[in-house]
Formats: structure tokens, C-alpha cells, sequence
């Protein structure tokens, strides 16, 4: 695999898109902007009030009480996500103006949800969270961990035959007292709560995409495992438990059933021997944007 210089990246790109790709220091960020025409590089300096207001969008905002100090927790995303935007985007709003946007993160950036960057000042203490200014409204935003990974050419194999396969798992079953023994499952029962609105979820986009969808039951790790290289989508709306300390061993969490071939939990160390040929999988869970940050690896 080569590496990708200044050219290859103009030569590469759509001309739909730009590239942004931050390198982040104690005291500055520096931005290289690219596009099909043209590319840039913006300095912009920093303090620890950017750091605070980076805590306040990915640690803190994980972490809301909406039972207490809901206002509170309101003015400080609302300040925070506007002062991160005038940091991260507003330098640079010339050359991306009206294109789709390529995030390659930097060291704490890849916790932050950019899309959740707010445009404008919010002034009004009223919570509205549904009519904010967000970034995600002007532009479609994607990530990758590099340019050279990025424009690699990552398909490979056979074309799906299927369009979009989608799992939301039960797990009533770790709630109710039944004959199936799963005491194997005690490390994980409180983690394992009915999630509400899940079988919507995938109910809901199979009426906008032609898809096939596995819910209660039939949302196993064996389906998984047997249809998943068959799908160009993949939509798992389901339990994640992740693991920082060995991360081979965090898991997505499908129906909790007593089967001979499968613990329901899909390990990292499993995917990675498996054959996918999707081109998008979604990951509709809790902490899966998470996990360990290692210098010069990334998250």
C-alpha cells in the first residue's frame, strides 16, 4: 500500500468533497483542507478552554442526567458546540462550502461528533434540541483514519446479492424467571435491559430500503454469522459491551438463547475472521464510537 501525497489527494477526491484532516498539540490545530481544485493549510491556536469545551461534547454529554440540571447541561453543549465550530470548521468555510465533508480526526477528536457542532450562537435558554443549528443540517459528513486508507480501493469480492440486513435482538429474557439457564450471563444481565424502540427502528427503515430484517428471536449470532457476507448493509440495533482493557473481547450482544453453536455475543476477535461485503455497517448502540486512544493508532 503506498502512501498518499498532496496530489494523489486532489487527484483522488470527488469533486463533491472536501478532506479535512487535523493534527492537534497542546497550544494549536492545524487543518489541511483539501478538495479536487485546491487545498490549504490552517493554523488556528488553542487553549485549555478548547479542551473544556471538548470534555463538555464527548464525555460529559455521554454522561446527561436528563432528570437534573437539564438547563444547565443545555447552555454548556450549546456554548461548547459553537465555540469548537468557530475552531474546527469555520476556518476553513471557503472551501467547503457546499460539499460533503471527509473528517480524519486527530487524538481526542475522535471522540467528537462533529455533526453535533452548532453553526450559529444559541442565545435562547429554552431547551430545543430538535431545532438547533447543527453542522449535520448543512453538510453530509463521513470519517476515516487517513487519507491513504480513505481512498484505497476497499472492495473486494463478490457483489451482494442482497440489499440491507438488519438485526434488533430480545432480551426479556434476562429479565424473566424461565427454565433456561443463563447463568453464564451473570457478568452481563444488567447490561442485557430491554432497549425500547429497536424493532421500530428496523421496521422503519425496511420501508424506506428493501431489506430483510431479524428481530426477537430470529436476531441470533448463527443468522448473523451465516447471512451478514450476503448484505451491502448491515443495521444492528442492539447491546455493545465493550471491553478497553482487551479488546478482542468486546461484543455486540444479539438475542440471548440457549444454542448449541453460538453465545449470542459477537466477538471483535470473531469479525475479524469473518467474510464481509458491505460497503456501510451501522453500529445503533451505545459506546460504539468509543474505545481506547493509543498514540500514533488512533481510537
Amino acid at each position: 500500500m503506498g502512501f498518499y501525497n498532496i496530489d494523489n489527494v486532489s487527484n483522488k477526491i470527488d469533486q463533491s468533497k472536501t478532506l479535512l484532516e487535523y493534527s492537534l498539540t497542546d497550544s494549536n490545530i492545524y487543518i489541511f483542507v483539501s478538495n479536487s481544485t485546491n487545498y490549504s493549510l490552517f493554523k488556528v491556536n488553542i487553549d485549555q478552554s478548547f479542551f473544556n469545551n471538548l470534555r463538555t461534547l464527548t464525555l460529559d454529554l455521554s454522561r446527561t442526567n436528563f432528570s437534573l440540571g437539564v438547563h444547565e447541561s443545555y447552555r454548556n453543549y450549546t456554548k461548547a458546540a459553537y465555540e469548537l465550530y468557530k475552531i474546527l470548521i469555520q476556518p476553513c468555510q471557503e472551501m467547503i462550502q457546499g460539499k460533503s465533508l471527509i473528517i480524519i480526526p486527530d487524538g481526542a477528536l475522535s471522540y467528537l461528533p462533529f455533526e453535533a457542532l452548532l453553526t450559529h450562537p444559541v442565545t435562547n435558554d429554552e431547551l430545543d434540541y430538535r431545532n438547533l443549528p447543527y453542522l449535520i443540517r448543512d453538510y453530509d459528513i463521513g470519517y476515516s483514519y487517513s487519507s491513504t486508507l480513505h481512498f484505497q480501493d476497499q472492495r473486494k469480492g463478490a457483489k451482494p446479492t442482497g440489499n440491507l440486513l438488519a438485526f434488533a435482538p430480545d432480551y426479556s429474557n434476562m429479565l424473566a424467571q424461565n427454565t433456561i439457564d443463563l447463568s453464564f450471563l451473570d457478568a452481563y444481565r444488567d447490561q442485557l435491559v430491554p432497549i425500547p424502540g429497536v424493532k421500530d427502528e428496523v421496521k422503519m427503515i425496511s420501508r424506506m430500503i428493501k431489506s430483510d430484517i431479524y428481530i426477537d428471536e430470529s436476531a441470533t449470532e448463527n443468522n448473523f454469522k451465516k447471512l451478514a457476507g450476503n448484505y451491502d448493509i448491515l443495521h444492528l440495533a442492539m447491546h455493545t459491551i465493550v471491553d478497553n482493557e482487551n479488546p478482542m473481547y468486546s461484543k455486540l450482544a444479539f438475542t440471548q438463547n440457549v444454542d448449541s453453536f453460538e453465545d449470542g455475543f459477537l466477538n471483535t476477535y470473531e469479525i475479524y475472521n469473518m467474510k464481509y461485503n458491505a460497503r456501510l455497517a451501522v453500529l445503533s448502540s451505545c459506546q460504539t464510537g468509543y474505545g481506547k486512544l493509543q498514540k500514533e493508532k488512533g481510537l
